[in-house]
């Protein structure tokens, strides 16, 4: 799989080439100007599963819970088995 990154202009010129990328299996990014981070582009058809409210909100819940600092962290998988053993 190869990626390709575009900028917002680029994107906006060359749509069809990046679609046709993504259709082929390659990462696509769209990386805006004077913006930290990026787009990821990701192709499905109509019978793979779109994610559904419920589940786009524990992934929300989760993102808040890391933002605020409510999650653990280790340095290695030894430190979490050890940590999941405890419980």
């Amino acid at each position: 799989m190869a990626q390709y990154v575009y900028t917002s202009r680029e994107f906006r010129d060359r749509q069809s080439e990046a679609f046709s990328r993504v259709d082929a299996g390659d990462r696509v990014i769209v990386r805006p100007r004077n913006r930290r981070g990026g787009y990821l582009i990701l192709g499905f058809t109509d019978d793979q599963m779109i994610p559904s409210p419920e589940f786009l909100a524990k992934v929300e819940k989760g993102r808040s819970e890391f933002l605020r600092g409510e999650t653990f962290s280790f340095d290695n998988k030894e430190d979490m088995n050890r940590w999941l053993d405890s419980l």
